[in-house]
């Protein structure tokens, strides 16, 4: 009689299954995750706009007007380089100011539905459409 070891580990089927499974899990999963982180990015981006016109308000107090404000350095800014430049798309005057966040080209960004967002003097905000763009 011959002494035979059964045999032990995990068939090649068995192996391809698990695998397909993860794949699968993985095909799903990532989507929504990138989808959440650019969410977020874009909360914060929408935080830092209001810090900006915060600034601008407090600029205004002192000056008695908006024309001649730069954007300032503030954290959330450094922290979403690269991901969203702002900048004011027109020149502020002694009156109105819009400041804006737009997606930096190239980055993840680019993809968000709600684009290039602004901010001015009167609390209007766009885009307005999607509605849960500022929420």
């Amino acid at each position: 009689m011959t002494n035979r070891k059964h045999a032990q580990g995990f068939t090649m089927i068995e192996i391809t299954i698990v695998l397909l499974i993860v794949g699968i899990i993985a095909a799903v999963a990532i989507p929504s995750y990138q989808d959440s982180v650019r969410k977020g990015r874009r909360a914060t981006a929408q935080a830092c706009l209001t810090e900006v016109s915060q600034f601008m308000e407090r600029f205004y107090a002192t000056q008695l007007t908006y024309a001649g404000a730069a954007i300032p350095n503030l954290q959330c800014i450094t922290e979403l380089n690269g991901f969203y430049a702002f900048s004011f798309p027109a020149a502020a005057t002694q009156a109105a100011y819009t400041v804006q966040a737009a997606p930096v080209a190239g980055s993840a960004q680019v993809g968000d539905k709600c684009g290039t967002m602004t901010l001015n003097q009167a609390g209007a905000k766009t885009p307005g459409n999607p509605p849960d763009c500022w929420r």
